[in-house]
């Protein structure tokens, strides 16, 4: 369980336990939390946050966004949201850039970030 999630369930609990939540309540939010997605269904979601990533205003000098996205505020290196994306998806931001497979393992991303940076 990622960190995240894991203080998502100790605020649960905590509520649970002061009875500021109701056992039905408690039971959906702890279910919903401890539901492991299949890597498909969360791949489509990270795809579909790429395809709107693609659309926000970017400083072609700065290679920082111009518009807040999902959290990001302007100003922020767009090298930094390919990271948040490159570790959640499976098949990392190569994939999301080029739509092509790469081995994961970490000498193969080493790889992967050489061609990236060619590319770019």
């Amino acid at each position: 369980m990622n960190v995240y999630k894991q203080q998502a369930v100790e605020v649960v609990d905590r509520l649970h336990e002061e009875n500021r939540l109701d056992n039905s309540d408690y039971c959906t939010i702890h279910d919903g939390l401890s539901e492991i997605e299949p890597l498909r269904d969360r791949d489509e979601v990270l795809e579909e946050l790429w395809e709107q990533f693609g659309a926000v205003p970017m400083n072609p000098e700065t290679e920082c966004i111009e518009e807040p996205f999902m959290g990001w505020g302007a100003g922020i290196h767009r090298e930094e949201i390919w990271h948040w994306f490159d570790v959640r998806h499976s098949k990392g931001v190569a994939y999301l850039l080029y739509h092509i497979n790469i081995n994961r393992t970490p000498e193969a991303e080493k790889v992967a970030l050489e061609i990236q940076d060619a590319h770019l």
